[in-house]
């Protein structure tokens, strides 16, 4: 139920990069890019990141599909949010009460 109210509510789309390595200099190499359908919602919102830090996240991206996210990938907004190239902060996915999963991106 859940999952399908948020289907409706995704008519974006944003871009995401699986990160595969960095090079000597700590630059990222990213994989393919996959595009998904999805929700753009900018509202300030504290989240906790993988370190265990508290820190303010402006940007959250509502996944219909159950996506694997890393913190290291990259995320690429649609026009017009900015930065569209947004450092991921944290990730949740979530179940809706049928047991099928979404995937919540905090920026």
């Amino acid at each position: 139920m859940l999952r399908g109210a948020i289907a409706a509510l995704c008519r974006e789309q944003v871009i995401l990069e699986p990160f595969t390595s960095q090079d000597a200099y700590g630059n990222p190499a990213y994989g393919t890019a996959q595009t998904y359908r999805a929700r753009v919602s900018q509202r300030a919102r504290q989240v906790v990141t993988a370190t265990g830090a508290v820190i303010a996240s402006q940007t959250q991206v509502y996944l219909v599909d159950d996506v694997t996210v890393d913190t290291r990938d990259r995320i690429t907004l649609p026009s017009p949010y900015s930065p569209s190239q947004p450092p991921i902060l944290s990730v949740r996915r979530s179940p809706d009460q049928t047991g099928q999963r979404f995937t919540t991106v905090f920026c």
